[in-house]
C-alpha cells in the first residue's frame, strides 16, 4: 500500500511540476512588461504592480526560465534586484507560440475562451471539446457552466445546454458579432493561444487556419495600402484574429442590410468596406454589408497611422513587379504571370515596401514558419529579389522576402485549386446505391474535383479510364493499370489526408507541366488541354480592362513622327483634346525618358510612355498610336518602335488590370502582327478584344 501511495505521490508531483506549473496571466504579463521596458525591470516595481511578495516574483522567474530554456535555451537574469532581458525577439517569439498546454487559464480567461469557441461553432460544442482545447478537465468545464451562462447573458446573448448535444449560444447576429469583437479586442493574447491549441489538436482544421491566415495577411495589407494607413503591431494582431474568427465562424440567418444603406463617410468605414469586399472575394461565405458595420466598430478602437500615398513611382513599381513575376515564372516553370491577382496584390505590397520603415514590418512567427517550410521557394524569391534591390537601392531583408513568398505561395495555391477543379474522378463501390450516394456526398463536400460517375469493381474493367484522373474505391481493384485510392465509405481523417495529398500532387504536376512558351507561340489552344486551366478567368473582376480604355476614339493609325519625342507628343493629342491629361503631363513623360533612359520600351516595336500619378492627369486613360515610320527610343534590344501607347493614371489607380492584360498580349507575336496588318481603327480594336478574351 505504501509503495502504491508513493507512486501516486510521485505522479502528482511530476504532474504539478511538469504540466501545471506553467505560464499564467501574471507570468505572461511580467514578460510583456520586460518587452516594453529598456532591457530591465526592478523587482520592486513588479512586487508593487502585482501586489505579491518577493518570493512569489522569484518563483515566477524560475518557472518562466524553465519554459524559456526548453523553448530556446535562453533565460532572463536577476541581478542587483533587477530582472534583465537580453533577447527580446526570442521572448516575443516564445509568447506568440504559447498554447493552453503551456498556459494555465484562470476562471475569467476560461469563460472568455469558452464563449469564443461557442461563438464560432457551427453546431453544439460538447464539454469534452471545450476541455480538450483548453487542456483542462471536463469537470472544470461543468463547474463553469453557471458562471458562463451569466457571463454570456451580460452580452445580450444566452447559453443553451442540451443533454446529449452540448452547449450553444443563442441570440441575434448583431449581438453575437459585438460579443466576438469585444472578446478579440480585449483578449487578443488568448486568441493567439486558442489558435495555437487548435493547430496542435486538429490537423485538418490547422491546415485551413494556416491558409486563411495567409489570405488575411494579404487582405489587411491591401487595405492598408488602399487607405494609406499602417496598423500598429497589436492592432494588426487584433484585426487579423477577428477576420480569422470570422472566416471560421458559422453563418447566420438574419435580416440583411442593403449595400446601398452603408454610407462610407470616414476612414474607419473606408477600411472596413475595403476589407469586406476582399472577404467576399477570397472566402466562399455569404458575408453581407452588415459586416462593414461591425468591422468599422472594431477599427474605430484600433491604432494606425496615416502615411502619405506614394503615387510617384506607382507605375514604375508595376513594371518592377511584372519583371519579378516573369523571372520567378521561369525559375519555377510555372505561369505566375497569368495570375492577375498576384500582379495586383504584389504590386501593392512592393509599393508599401517603399513606405515602410524596417521597424514597421511585423515579424510574425507564421512568416518564419513559411520561410522554413518553403525553403526552396524562399531561396528562389531571394535570388530574384535583385530587381527590387536595384530599384530601392538597398538590400532586401529576409522578412520582406518572407512576405513576398506568401504572395507567390498564394498564387501557386490558386493555380493548384483551379487545376484540382478540372480533375475528373470516378467512385468505385460494391455496397449498393445508398453507400455510393453517401460516399459521393461526402467527397463532394470535402473536395473540389469533378465526380463523373459511380460504378462497381467488375464494371470498371470495361470502362475507358483514359480521361479519369482519380479513382476512389472502397474495395481492392485488380487488373487495372491505373493508381487508385482505397478509402472507407465514411471517409475518416486518414482517408481525407490520403486523398488530399494525392489530389495536391496531381494538381501540382499539371501546373509544373505548363509550357511557358505556349502563350508566346501561335494561339492553337485546342491542342493544349492542360494549358486551358490557366487561360480561363483566374482573375478578379475588379478594375477596367484594356478594351475599356482603348476605344476607337483613342486609336490613331499611321501617324508621322520625326523622332521619339514627336511620337509621344502626337500620340498624346487624343487625350489632350479630351482634357484627360494636361500639356505638363506630356512634357513630364519626355523629361522622364531624357533623365532615366528608354525604360518605357517594354517589348519589341512597342513603347508605353507614362508619367507620375498626379493632378496632371484628370482621368485614367490610354491612347494607342501606330507610326507610319518606326522611330528609335534608344533601346538596344527593342528598337525601332512602331507602336506608342500613352498611359495616364489618376489617383484612383484603376489601370492595373489593363496594364496586366497589355503586357500579356505583347508576349504574343501573332497579336502584334495583327495590329500591324489592321487597316482601320475598328480592326485594331477588334483584334485587341479578340486576343484579350482568348488570353486574359
Amino acid at each position: 500500500m505504501k509503495t502504491f501511495e508513493l507512486v501516486v505521490n510521485l505522479f502528482i508531483l511530476y504532474y504539478l511540476t511538469e504540466r501545471r506549473v506553467s505560464i499564467n496571466k501574471r507570468r505572461y504579463e511580467i514578460l510583456c512588461i520586460l518587452l516594453n521596458e529598456n532591457d530591465f525591470v526592478p523587482i520592486d516595481y513588479l512586487k508593487k504592480n502585482f501586489k505579491v511578495s518577493l518570493r512569489t516574483i522569484n518563483d515566477d522567474v524560475k518557472i518562466i526560465n524553465n519554459h524559456l530554456l526548453k523553448y530556446s535555451g535562453i533565460s532572463i537574469d536577476v541581478r542587483d534586484s533587477e530582472i534583465i532581458l537580453e533577447d527580446k525577439k526570442m521572448i516575443k517569439s516564445f509568447l506568440s507560440g504559447l498554447n493552453f498546454y503551456d498556459y494555465t487559464l484562470n476562471k475569467a480567461e476560461r469563460l472568455n475562451v469558452e464563449t469564443l469557441i461557442l461563438l464560432i461553432s457551427k453546431e453544439y460544442a460538447t464539454k469534452k471539446e471545450l476541455a480538450d482545447i483548453m487542456f483542462t478537465s471536463r469537470s472544470t468545464v461543468t463547474s463553469d457552466i453557471d458562471d458562463l451562462a451569466i457571463f454570456i447573458k451580460q452580452k445580450n446573448i444566452s447559453l443553451v445546454t442540451k443533454p446529449g448535444k452540448g452547449l450553444y449560444i443563442d441570440g441575434s447576429h448583431k449581438h453575437k458579432r459585438e460579443a466576438l469583437i469585444e472578446l478579440v479586442s480585449d483578449n487578443y493574447y488568448l486568441i493567439n493561444m486558442f489558435i495555437n491549441s487548435v493547430n496542435n489538436l486538429y490537423e485538418n482544421i490547422a491546415f485551413r487556419i494556416e491558409e486563411n491566415k495567409k489570405t488575411i495577411f494579404n487582405i489587411i495589407g491591401e487595405s492598408e495600402y488602399r487607405n494609406s494607413v499602417i496598423f500598429s503591431e497589436k492592432s494588426f494582431d487584433i484585426l487579423s484574429n477577428y477576420l480569422l474568427m470570422l472566416s471560421l465562424s458559422s453563418t447566420y440567418d438574419y435580416e440583411i442590410t442593403e449595400e446601398s444603406d452603408f454610407i462610407s463617410d470616414n476612414l474607419d468605414k473606408d477600411i472596413a468596406y475595403s476589407l469586406y469586399k476582399q472577404l467576399i472575394e477570397h472566402f466562399e461565405y455569404n458575408y453581407y454589408i452588415d459586416e462593414c458595420i461591425y468591422l468599422s466598430k472594431l477599427i474605430l478602437n484600433l491604432q494606425f497611422r496615416i502615411v502619405g500615398a506614394n503615387d510617384n513611382d506607382s507605375i514604375s513599381i508595376n513594371f518592377i513587379t511584372r519583371e519579378l513575376i516573369d523571372s520567378l515564372s521561369r525559375e519555377l516553370s510555372i505561369p505566375l504571370f497569368l495570375d492577375y491577382k498576384l500582379f495586383e496584390s504584389l504590386s501593392l505590397h512592393i509599393e508599401r515596401m517603399k513606405q515602410y520603415k524596417i521597424e514597421d514590418i511585423v515579424n510574425y512567427p507564421e512568416l518564419r514558419l513559411i520561410a522554413n517550410e518553403k525553403k526552396d521557394l524562399f531561396e528562389k524569391v531571394k535570388k530574384h529579389s535583385e530587381v527590387l534591390s536595384s530599384y530601392f537601392d538597398r538590400d532586401i531583408y529576409d522578412i520582406e522576402i518572407s512576405y513576398i513568398v506568401i504572395y507567390v505561395y498564394a498564387s501557386l495555391e490558386r493555380m493548384i485549386d483551379r487545376a484540382c477543379r478540372r480533375l475528373k474522378s470516378i467512385v468505385v463501390c460494391n455496397s449498393g446505391i445508398g453507400t455510393s450516394q453517401l460516399l459521393n456526398h461526402k467527397l463532394e463536400e470535402l473536395f473540389k474535383f469533378k465526380i463523373v460517375g459511380c460504378t462497381t469493381s467488375h464494371q470498371l474493367r470495361n470502362m475507358d479510364l483514359d480521361d479519369i484522373d482519380i479513382i476512389i474505391t472502397t474495395v481492392d481493384l485488380y487488373n487495372i493499370n491505373k493508381e487508385y485510392i482505397k478509402v472507407s465509405p465514411l471517409i475518416n481523417e486518414y482517408d481525407y489526408k490520403k486523398i488530399s495529398d494525392y489530389v495536391y500532387e496531381k494538381s501540382s504536376s499539371i501546373i509544373k507541366g505548363y509550357d511557358l512558351d505556349f502563350i508566346e507561340n501561335k494561339s492553337k489552344k485546342q491542342n493544349y488541354k492542360d494549358q486551358d486551366i490557366f487561360l480561363e478567368k483566374m482573375n478578379s473582376e475588379e478594375g477596367n480592362s484594356l478594351e475599356y480604355f482603348l476605344i476607337e476614339d483613342n486609336i490613331v493609325l499611321d501617324i508621322e513622327a520625326s523622332d521619339w519625342k514627336d511620337s509621344i507628343k502626337t500620340a498624346s493629342e487624343v487625350l489632350l483634346n479630351k482634357k484627360n491629361i494636361s500639356q505638363e503631363y506630356v512634357s513630364e513623360m519626355i523629361e522622364n525618358i531624357e533623365q532615366f533612359g528608354p525604360y518605357v520600351v517594354i517589348s519589341e516595336n512597342f513603347a508605353l510612355p507614362h508619367g507620375k500619378i498626379s493632378s496632371k492627369v484628370n482621368k485614367t486613360s490610354m491612347a494607342l498610336a501606330r507610326l507610319r515610320n518606326p522611330v528609335n527610343f534608344g533601346s538596344p534590344v527593342f528598337d525601332p518602335i512602331k507602336f506608342v501607347c500613352i498611359l495616364a493614371v489618376d489617383e484612383n489607380k484603376d489601370h492595373l488590370k489593363a496594364l496586366f492584360e497589355l503586357i500579356n498580349l505583347l508576349k504574343i507575336d501573332e497579336f502584334k502582327r495583327a495590329l500591324e496588318l489592321a487597316r482601320t481603327k475598328e480592326e485594331v480594336r477588334n483584334q485587341i478584344i479578340k486576343y484579350n478574351r482568348i488570353f486574359n
